[in-house]
């Protein structure tokens, strides 16, 4: 079974249609169902993309999509642990030069406890940790001159 750890952008992009990343992650969704890809994320993510959401939209938003995410059976919502946190530090102290948040770390921790390597992400710093993005990085758009 393919297994794909999920990101807090790629949760905001399946949440709302005006995200930015929504038409470039739209088709990798699209694959999550037809090859019945497991997904992986964790307490910290899902607590980040709900923040965000009722930031940006509403609480009564959050704790629609919170509810639609833990009841989705093909998701595995993972614990951080007490060991996760500690390595978590200590990813901090080795990306001081990347401006890597607590979160992330977090999530580099799980990857690395459960062996994953491809995130459903654009976030460049999970490349710098040396995980794989999927679909992909974002590509721009060239200028037509």
């Amino acid at each position: 079974m393919i297994m794909l750890y999920v990101d807090t952008n790629a949760w905001l992009a399946k949440s709302n249609q005006d995200d930015n990343l929504f038409n470039h992650f739209q088709p990798a969704w699209e694959q999550v169902v037809q090859k019945n890809i497991r997904l992986i994320t964790t307490n910290e993510v899902i607590a980040e993309t709900l923040n965000r959401l009722a930031q940006r939209e509403s609480p009564i938003r959050a704790a629609e999509f919170g509810r639609l995410l833990i009841n989705y059976s093909r998701l595995t919502i993972e614990q951080v642990t007490r060991e996760d946190q500690l390595a978590s530090f200590k990813l901090l102290d080795k990306f001081t030069d990347q401006d890597i948040g607590y979160t992330d770390c977090t999530s580099f921790a799980v990857m690395q406890r459960l062996g994953l390597q491809r995130v459903f992400t654009h976030d460049h710093h999970f490349s710098v940790a040396g995980f794989e993005l999927w679909p992909g990085p974002v590509r721009k758009r060239r200028k037509r001159r």
